[in-house]
């Protein structure tokens, strides 16, 4: 890595527990390609003192969610985007406007006092979040 040689394995060892959770999670119901995929990985997986039989990955147990990793900010500011494209997308409905063409303005506004704004005003999608 161009920080250094430990941001670069702490980057191949995220990329590394993130697709060993997609494999397990993905094991039902790609089954082929999530073994293929598991038994090229298994070589550099550490052996742990748990009773599991590690010789594919459909012994293995889906991983549980960890509660910790969740970022109630970041869902909250995911949930206003896509509020936001969805509306873009029914006011393109509403004036039969291909989705090829560029919106020029969009503007979001703050709920003020529990007063939503108009969503539609001459060529701007006025939206409250």
């Amino acid at each position: 890595g161009e920080v250094g040689h430990q941001d670069c394995l702490d980057s191949l060892s995220m990329l590394f527990d993130v697709l060993f959770t997609m494999i397990r999670l993905m094991s039902p119901f790609t089954p082929f390609l999530t073994e293929l995929l598991y038994q090229n990985m298994r070589q550099f997986i550490r052996e742990t003192s748990t009773n599991q039989n590690t010789q594919s990955v459909h012994y293995l147990m889906i991983p549980s969610a960890r509660d910790a990793l969740i970022d109630v900010d970041i869902e909250r500011a995911v949930q206003r985007m896509q509020s936001v494209i969805e509306l873009g997308r029914v006011v393109r409905d509403r004036k039969t406007l291909p989705v090829k063409v560029t919106a020029f303005a969009v503007s979001t506004y703050p709920v003020i006092s529990g007063i939503r704004c108009r969503r539609w005003l001459s060529s701007t999608l006025i939206l409250s979040i």
